[in-house]
């Protein structure tokens, strides 16, 4: 018997806006390859950052580095924000029916700016809990995040379990 739901946020919440890639948003601001920004947010740069091992300051120098020139503050603006990141109405209902029956509760990998934006707008406030990658120092797809997410869930076991993630892996 089923006693929690999981969702992921972005793809799930949001069906699929504020889906465009950060790749693609550097490539814009930027000026750069695809191939180059698929550098820059591989596992050196943008895992430690969602993982909030380090901050948004560390990820530019670190992205700088790798470019070997400076990024004005004015090319920066590549993080998905409320407008982007908004959860639809339906989602946000289908949340609150399926509280009446289940444990409901936010598995999502982000950063602070945009958690930050999501949660002052009220993004967050339907699930009985939230977790996110920057503010727990882990991330989907590993194990830890799944059997923090089962901390969570006190007498459940994880067969009673659906999660929805918008990603394969």
């Amino acid at each position: 018997m089923i006693k929690a739901i999981v969702l992921d946020y972005g793809g799930v919440m949001t069906f699929g806006k504020g889906k465009s890639e950060l790749s693609d948003k550097l490539v814009a601001n930027l000026n750069i390859s695809a191939d180059k920004a698929a550098e820059l947010v591989g596992p050196d740069n943008w895992r430690p950052y969602m993982r909030g091992l380090t901050s948004e300051s560390e990820f530019w120098a670190k992205t700088e580095e790798m470019l070997g020139y400076k990024i004005g503050s004015d090319k920066r603006d590549v993080w998905n924000n409320w407008h982007e990141m908004k959860p639809e109405k339906s989602m946000v209902n289908l949340v609150n029916e399926l509280r009446e029956q289940y444990i409901v509760g936010l598995l999502s990998n982000t950063i602070p700016p945009t958690s930050n934006d999501i949660r002052k707008n009220g993004g967050y406030d339907n699930f009985d809990f939230v977790i996110l990658s920057c503010e727990v120092k882990m991330a989907k797809p590993d194990m830890e995040i799944y059997e923090l997410t089962m901390s969570k869930l006190t007498g459940v076991k994880p067969e009673e379990v659906i999660f929805i993630d918008d990603l394969e892996k």
